[in-house]
């Protein structure tokens, strides 16, 4: 049995209640993760949509932003990789540049594609 955080009871209620969010978000990130290895895009899409619901996490919206790749929603994987790579902060993700640049590419923007992927290189020179 776990015990409760000091404090008032709300605030208990809160922690438990936000527990409850990120483990149903791991769930929906596993079962759209699996989805995605079928090939079943739209299908990992609303499972990542669920998750996101529950969690804001920069790993979803890149997992959402390949999914709507594949399905040649370009527009909907910009958005989702910026919104992915504004979650990273300073250290970065490296699958949600690659991710913006293509969604640029893809919809002509070709100078910020460009300068997603001169951020994607300088932030990851390794990995080139």
């Amino acid at each position: 049995v776990l015990a409760r955080p000091a404090g008032p009871p709300e605030l208990a209620v809160a922690a438990e209640a936000a527990a409850a969010g990120a483990r149903e978000a791991a769930d929906l990130k596993q079962q759209g993760n699996s989805f995605f290895s079928k090939g079943q895009y739209n299908d990992a899409v609303a499972a990542y949509s669920l998750a996101l619901s529950f969690f804001d996490d920069g790993v979803l919206y890149s997992n959402r932003s390949e999914c709507y790749l594949k399905l040649q929603k370009h527009l909907e994987a910009k958005l989702d990789a910026q919104k992915a790579v504004g979650l990273a902060g300073e250290e970065g993700n490296k699958k949600a540049s690659w991710r913006l640049g293509r969604a640029c590419l893809l919809l002509g923007e070709l100078g910020q594609a460009a300068e997603a992927a001169q951020v994607g290189l300088a932030r990851f020179p390794g990995d080139v």
